[in-house]
């Protein structure tokens, strides 16, 4: 189906308000405290054993790629680690890691609930494709293998939330939802953009699965909404791990007045304390 002959939902972007007759934006269910290491706050104790393995690491006592833990299917080295450091953007690797660790600790084995990475975006729009005519091309085909296997035991229809994490400018992480029972798609980036072009692929991408699973979308009981103001914003570098606190959040049904610089900041601290935990 061509882009041009699908109706669309209604998109409301930045501050404007909801159609009074649809359905509201995300405003979450229940205050949520249980993050692992998204605590509030880091001790005394950590912060020390942090900074010393920073310090340590600017210093190049140790190899960059030195290993330091595989774990939950990610190759962790000291480059990686080091990107824990403040003022640096996180790879990506750890945004996978912090929902396949979490699943279980906090909840996340509901089948109701399904996580797809940030090389979904990548292969839906066909992102480095050597034909320019193709490169940044929304395709559908390029995705419906993985579709089809992450639905293979719980159909979509069953589904509830269906987090997306995307990567832009290969430094800025941005978080989306499906919330199928709400009939909403959302944005949820801690630099405030709303992205309608990926909010109308996520649409086009769920009503195409619908479709080939004998389901129908209505457009006139959907909404896809940009970011919305009060959504926690970053200081720069921190998108990632906004974006991944953002999907939990969701994903739970938190308040998303959990996310605050406070538990980032702390979250840097004891995640690199938890993988260099791991270290043989």
């Amino acid at each position: 189906m061509a882009i041009a002959s699908l109706e669309y939902p209604c998109l409301v972007l930045g501050d404007s308000k909801p159609p009074p007759d649809g359905p509201p934006p995300y405003a979450g269910e229940n205050e949520g405290s249980d993050l692992d290491f998204f605590k509030e706050t880091a001790s005394d104790e950590d912060w020390s054993r942090y900074n010393r393995w920073i310090t340590a690491q600017a210093e190049t006592r140790r190899s960059s790629n030195g290993l330091v833990a595989i774990t939950e299917s990610e190759i962790f080295d000291n480059s990686h680690l080091f990107t824990l450091a403040f003022d640096t953007f996180i790879t990506d690797n750890f945004l996978s890691y912090i929902v396949k660790s979490l699943k279980d600790k906090i909840g996340l084995t509901d089948s109701s609930v399904v996580f797809f990475s940030s090389f979904f975006f990548t292969k839906l729009y066909r992102e480095g494709h050597d034909d320019p005519m193709l490169d940044n091309v929304y395709s559908y085909e390029e995705v419906a293998s993985w579709t089809q296997k992450m639905f293979r035991n719980n159909p979509i229809e069953t589904m509830k939330t269906i987090v997306f994490f995307r990567n832009k400018t290969a430094f800025h992480w941005i978080c989306f939802a499906i919330f199928l029972d709400l009939k909403i798609i959302q944005t949820f980036d801690s630099a405030g953009g709303s992205y309608p072009k990926d909010l109308k692929s996520l649409y086009w991408w769920l009503h195409e699965t619908m479709r080939l699973a004998g389901k129908t979308l209505d457009p006139n009981e959907c909404i896809l909404y940009g970011t919305r103001p009060g959504t926690p914003r970053q200081t720069y570098y921190d998108c990632g791990l906004y974006a991944a606190l953002f999907g939990l959040c969701v994903a739970k049904r938190y308040f998303l007045k959990i996310v605050t610089k406070e538990r980032i900041a702390a979250t840097r601290c004891l995640l690199l304390l938890r993988l260099i935990d791991l270290e043989p």
